[in-house]
């Protein structure tokens, strides 16, 4: 039996009214996302971005830009991310670092690095453990630390319209630039939902809130939503925000 994993949607054929109320709403819900407050960079979503397939995957990317003049400017961006899925078992880590430098002096220098394993249960129920290291210089951020352990469950799994909710407790031991080591407990829990408008196109929905354990309404939150439509056999268009 094939892993329901994290993003992974089943695409079958149906009609009628039922497929027009799923339209409806993934429209209405990708509006409502691409309004949401800007992302958080304290959050990383790892939901989405690999391959839903057994065995080994993975990717590396970078990107450059140099701009001359009276001032100049380099940016280095670098990113790697791998997946080992099994039957019921999967594995993912995701690397990104980016260092920028302006008229000879360093202006960006952050990092992040993210390791998560995910157990399916059953049908509707899967484990989350995950362990995150970010670094942040031009944000006095000297390390943060997360680990979280939780629960997801699938609660929608329709032909065109899948959805999940995760929640997550997680220590976090945050050190400041010239500040002591702050450790604390948040709850990390997500909701995200993935359809299909069309046979040409996939709406994707999310949204992360991770407030302190005391108080909390010392949060963060983030939510994103991308249309993605094939345009011909070869080209797809994907519209993110």
């Amino acid at each position: 039996m094939p892993n329901p994993g994290v993003g992974e949607m089943r695409v079958e054929e149906g009609c009628g009214a039922r497929d027009s109320v799923v339209r409806t709403v993934m429209m209405a819900l990708l509006i409502w996302g691409a309004g949401a407050a800007p992302a958080s960079s304290q959050i990383l979503n790892t939901l989405r971005g690999f391959e839903s397939k057994e065995g080994l995957s993975g990717g590396v990317g970078t990107f450059f830009s140099a701009t001359g003049g009276n001032t100049e400017n380099l940016t280095v961006t670098g990113s790697a991310r791998g997946q080992w899925q099994g039957t019921t078992q999967r594995w993912r880590f995701l690397v990104d670092g980016t260092r920028s430098r302006a008229a000879g002096s360093t202006t960006e220098e952050s990092s992040v690095t993210h390791l998560r394993h995910n157990a399916r249960l059953n049908d509707r129920w899967a484990t989350i453990a995950f362990a995150q290291h970010q670094h942040d210089r031009f944000q006095r951020l000297t390390a943060r630390y997360l680990f979280g352990v939780g629960a997801r469950w699938d609660w929608i799994r329709r032909e065109r319209l899948e959805g999940s909710w995760g929640l997550t407790p997680m220590l976090e031991a945050e050190k400041i630039q010239e500040e002591s080591t702050e450790v604390s407990a948040r709850f990390s829990t997500f909701v995200s939902l993935l359809g299909r408008v069309n046979d040409r196109t996939t709406v994707d929905l999310t949204a992360f809130v991770q407030p302190k354990a005391d108080p909390l309404d010392d949060l963060r939150a983030v939510a994103s939503a991308s249309l993605k439509t094939a345009v011909s056999g070869k080209v797809s268009l994907h519209v993110q925000g």
